[in-house]
């Protein structure tokens, strides 16, 4: 993206949200009767404006904020006649507090109407197809497959994958009730999702999983044993199927039905299939494909003993435990501490729970079962969200079936379905960043982790970058940012002014001009002081990390 586009990309983000906030202030005052001198975009000297009534419309020289110049604002100054009863100070302290509350509340509600044009414009969405099963989760003991299509959840239509989700996410340990496709023909289901734990940098929370994803596994097969009709060939575990007698095959479970096709026939047949190959170049080994096309002729009635790859090793991490242990590249794994593995999903949630504690491990390789006593490695990391040493614990084995794109579908223009999604998204992004300010006040998120002007053109450039609902995205996150900060009881900021108008009401008495200036100095002070450092954390971050 050229640099003019960049600039226009964070004018366009930080001018709309400054826009919208004094938007909020300037709207309210109107609406109480006070009087607005000045409407700016910008501090410092004028570069261009003109005049409307009684207010002038400014664009100014520094583009770090904006503001609305109301007559009578400052106790310092005399209100002229004319004026009196329309000053800003003049007013209720509910008025003031309306006034001040008036621009965060734009803020806030801005991402309703950015998160709904996104959700309501989007013409196409992932599929509602059923792409993988995971073992032993609800999906497969409820009897999902891949290739289902999910039509309905609890009497609602299903259009896109996200609308499930929205359904088992929050139905941990409740049973749905789904209406799926299969073959032509609907079926109803009863699957209840399991409770989940997930965590982010933010939090650790438990959501519902019934163990499916919308991608297909690509067609990666294993050998469960050396000698066979497919091994004869010149197949091996981890060979990627293309075809298999002359129809192609686009995810594990299609390749292994026609496998078990071709075997029950018991005439030779031909595959294709591509081969990784590592084809070193410095550090780094690149994985350039062989393409296979071999002929298979199964003996009768014997099984051609292929799975799915699910659970064969792909890489091994040269001088982690996993290679001291003897494990190779093709190898499977079998079981860990006696309990058997069903996915690879299941190899990572042993190696998060045991951490340095040493487990054994069944594994078959060249044919031959073995076991080893492994250990993982333990090494010290920075956490760089809290500014910390953590302990990090690797094993050094790799493996699982890659994903293959998730088929896309169009979606209806749905705008009461857009309108939940969006306050659904609101809500939680405002959650989110609000735990997160939160823990940056009690020192569990670093300070250094606060940005300032380079890292939000940094953040807005790329989101320009990925397209327009990614930008709005962005534009809604930094609103809710910039209404919650400006929130904040400091004075100067909105929260000051909403709590210097509740101090004043239950005193019944303005405060003394004696007092509004200390507290504005203090509040300005702190403002300048947050600003230099977020200042200097950008500077830290991009000319000196690294």
């Amino acid at each position: 993206m050229s640099l003019p586009v960049q600039i226009l990309a964070v004018v366009v983000l930080l001018g709309g949200l400054i826009f919208i906030h004094e938007l909020g202030h300037f709207l309210t005052a109107k609406f109480f009767g006070v009087k607005v001198l000045k409407f700016s975009l910008g501090f410092g000297p004028k570069i261009l404006g003109f005049r409307r009534g009684e207010t002038e419309y400014r664009l100014s020289l520094l583009p770090l904020g904006g503001y609305v110049k109301m007559a009578g604002d400052d106790p310092s100054e005399d209100l002229s006649a004319e004026d009196r009863g329309r000053g800003f100070l003049e007013q209720k302290p509910w008025k003031r507090a309306a006034i001040a509350f008036a621009g965060p509340a734009m803020n806030l509600v801005f991402p309703l109407a950015a998160y709904f044009a996104v959700f309501a414009l989007q013409s196409e969405s992932i599929a509602p197809h059923v792409g993988q099963v995971v073992p032993g989760m609800p999906a497969a003991e409820a009897g999902l497959r891949p290739g289902d299509r999910i039509v309905e959840v609890e009497g609602e239509r299903i259009y896109a994958f996200t609308d499930l989700r929205r359904h088992v996410d929050p139905a941990a340990g409740r049973e749905l009730q789904l209406v799926i496709e299969r073959a032509g023909q609907r079926q109803s289901l009863a699957i209840t999702p399991a409770p989940y734990t997930e965590s982010d940098p933010i939090e650790t929370v438990t959501v519902g999983k019934i163990g499916v994803a919308p991608n297909p596994a690509a067609p990666v097969i294993g050998l469960q044993r050396d000698g066979g009709a497919l091994f004869e060939a010149g197949l091996r575990s981890l060979d990627r199927i293309v075809s298999v007698d002359g129809a192609s095959v686009g995810s594990v479970e299609e390749a292994l039905a026609a496998f078990e096709a071709q075997a029950a026939e018991g005439a030779p047949f031909e595959v294709v299939a591509l081969r990784d190959g590592a084809v070193p170049f410095g550090p780094i080994d690149f994985s350039v494909p062989e393409t296979l096309r071999v002929t298979v002729e199964p003996a009768a009635g014997e099984p051609l003993g292929v799975e799915s790859a699910e659970l064969y090793v792909t890489r091994i991490a040269p001088g982690t435990p996993a290679a001291q242990a003897g494990l190779r590249r093709g190898d499977r794994l079998l079981a860990i501490d006696g309990s058997k593995l069903v996915s690879w999903d299941d190899v990572e949630k042993v190696q998060r729970e045991k951490n340095d504690q040493p487990f054994t491990l069944a594994f078959t390789s060249g044919g031959e079962k073995r076991t080893a006593t492994v250990a993982q490695q333990a090494r010290t990391e920075n956490d760089e969200l809290r500014d910390r040493p953590i302990t990090v614990y690797t094993f050094g084995a790799y493996g699982g079936l890659p994903a293959l794109p998730a088929p896309l579908v169009e979606v209806p223009f749905r705008p009461l379905q857009a309108f939940a999604m969006a306050f659904e998204s609101s809500w939680e992004v405002a959650r989110k960043i609000t735990l997160g300010i939160g823990m940056i006040v009690t020192g569990e998120i670093a300070f250094k982790n606060v940005g300032g002007p380079l890292q939000i053109y940094d953040i807005t450039t790329q989101a320009a970058e990925q397209g327009w609902e990614v930008f709005l995205h962005t534009m809604a996150m930094i609103s809710i940012n910039l209404g919650l900060v400006n929130l904040f009881p400091v004075p100067v900021l909105d929260g000051g002014h909403i709590v210097q108008a509740g101090v004043e009401a239950v005193r019944r008495k303005p405060l003394s001009l004696r007092a509004r200036e200390i507290t504005n100095a203090v509040g300005l002070a702190m403002l300048l002081t947050l600003m230099v450092f977020a200042l200097k954390n950008d500077v830290v971050r991009y000319f000196f990390s690294g």
